[in-house]
């Protein structure tokens, strides 16, 4: 997901500004990536789409969604700037990314491998 923002950043030119604790995360994923050791919001993320509406349209697209059975959450904001990424920490930090982080699926992935996981 994180990947994502930033990569929307640099695309339109602005800061994205995202509050971490409002990021939808399944208990699926979070299990699967805690098992891993893995961070959910920088790993793989298929079928995510990130929307940007103009703030009074946010409920309506919101809505929308809802009606169609698609989980959805407003969790920022674009802001002025030159394509940075700011994430608002639940503790209250904020963590600013220029690019991506490396994708931790594919480390994990090989450890799983190569130790024989099933």
């Amino acid at each position: 997901m994180l990947g994502g923002l930033v990569e929307l950043a640099k695309a339109c030119g602005h800061d994205v500004r995202v509050e971490r604790s409002r990021l939808m995360l399944s208990p699926a994923v979070a299990s699967a990536c805690e098992t891993l050791g893995v961070d959910p919001y920088w790993s793989l993320s298929e079928g995510t789409l990130i929307v940007c509406a103009a703030p009074e349209r946010a409920e309506l697209v919101l809505h929308e969604l809802s009606e169609d059975g698609i989980a959805a959450a407003l969790v920022g904001e674009v802001l002025a700037g030159r394509g940075r990424l700011w994430v608002a920490e639940p503790d209250g930090g904020v963590s600013t990314f220029d690019e991506p982080l490396p994708d931790p699926y594919w480390p994990a992935y090989e450890k799983a491998v190569r130790e024989g996981w099933r």
